[in-house]
């Protein structure tokens, strides 16, 4: 696992989250809902990549 792969991951992650709280404040709750599962999914796979 390089650490520029593992910039980039997190980077990923946490542009997914910026976008989930932000569809989550506008009362968007599916686009929120979509949001969460691609972070989870993110996170799995950056786990799984280590």
């Amino acid at each position: 696992m390089n650490a520029a792969y593992q910039q980039v991951h997190i980077g990923l992650i946490r542009k997914a989250v910026t976008k989930y709280k932000l569809a989550r404040s506008s009362g968007n709750r599916n686009v929120a809902k979509g949001y969460m599962l691609q972070v989870r999914d993110l996170i799995r796979a950056f786990k799984a990549g280590k």
